[in-house]
């Protein structure tokens, strides 16, 4: 299986727009575990995503998110200051995704008293060459469902290759096309994301 590695070349930027700000992500090679790294921080540090695309073409992570801060009390210099430091220290290996969020706590509580809500209306189906799943989403929105997901998914190893999130009024529009690292969908893998998805 592919996971980070410190030689895992990347470029993250993160620009300030009308209404909100673009994080855009590229890395030179795919590796499982990313966009779990990128959902961990943007949650961690106050932020909601109102919509992004990841998606890997030739080998390649290409990502953009339209992100807004939850804190207003925070300069534009210092949030961009945390996202970047924080996912560059993520995907260079200096602790894990786990051993990131351990370091906050409330926002972990938080995190599981947020699925208290209504459960997610989803959808499953296979690619036309059956080796890939794709997922419709369709939840109440807030902050770190887009995290809740998709660390399930690298918890199951599956690699999330393509995924596209929208923000309608209070809803959240999310679509993952998933598969196995082996490149073989197996038996049960469809019953397994059902059942855990009835748990988010």
């Amino acid at each position: 299986m592919k996971v980070l590695t410190k030689t895992h070349k990347h470029h993250a930027d993160l620009v300030s727009e009308k209404d909100g700000y673009r994080l855009d992500f590229e890395a030179e090679e795919n590796r499982m575990g990313v966009l779990y790294a990128i959902s961990a921080v943007i949650y961690a540090r106050d932020w909601t995503m109102l919509d992004g695309k990841a998606s890997v073409k030739d080998g390649k992570i290409q990502d953009s998110f339209f992100l807004k801060p939850l804190n207003e009390g925070l300069s534009g210099y210092i949030r961009k200051f945390y996202i970047l430091n924080d996912l560059k220290d993520l995907l260079d290996e200096e602790y894990s995704v786990a051993e990131y969020l351990s370091r906050f706590p409330e926002k972990l509580a938080k995190l599981k008293g947020d699925r208290e809500g209504l459960p997610l209306r989803y959808q499953i189906r296979e690619n036309e060459s059956g080796d890939s799943l794709i997922i419709d989403i369709v939840a109440s929105d807030r902050p770190g469902l887009i995290l809740d997901i998709v660390r399930s998914f690298y918890y199951l190893y599956f690699d999330i290759y393509s995924m596209e999130s929208r923000t309608i009024e209070t809803d959240a529009l999310d679509t993952f096309y998933v598969r196995r690292d082996s490149g073989e969908l197996g038996k049960f893998d469809r019953d397994i994301i059902e059942e855990t998805l009835k748990k988010i």
